[in-house]
């Protein structure tokens, strides 16, 4: 029980970080351990976005930041981060936050 807590406040954490990221946006409401976001750059379409978030996500991967997954919501791409590893430390979802910074305006040039 005390693992799944500390995996719920860890994605509870999550995404109140990665909102912080200018254009980034939460996907869904966080009620458990599973957090859902995308990027969405005002200045572009639904379907521009969809790709960024894609290609967001492969260089996430490729990096060996983490590996989150791709999903759908409402017909959007979103980036899916469960937190789910007992050996999981926020440090870990600090650093995957920081990424997502730097990788960002990389690929929205």
């Amino acid at each position: 029980a005390r693992v799944i807590e500390q995996n719920v406040e860890q994605a509870r954490r999550f995404a109140r970080r990665v909102a912080e990221i200018p254009h980034v946006v939460l996907s869904a409401p966080v009620s458990l351990n599973i957090v859902c976001f995308r990027v969405a750059p005002a200045a572009m379409t639904p379907e521009q976005q969809d790709a960024l978030n894609k290609e967001l996500l492969l260089r996430i991967q490729e990096t060996g930041l983490a590996i989150p997954s791709g999903s759908r919501i409402a017909g959007r791409y979103v980036l899916r981060v469960a937190c789910s590893n007992h050996r999981s430390v926020w440090a870990d979802f600090e650093m995957l936050a920081e990424g997502i910074e730097h990788l960002v305006p990389a690929i929205t040039v």
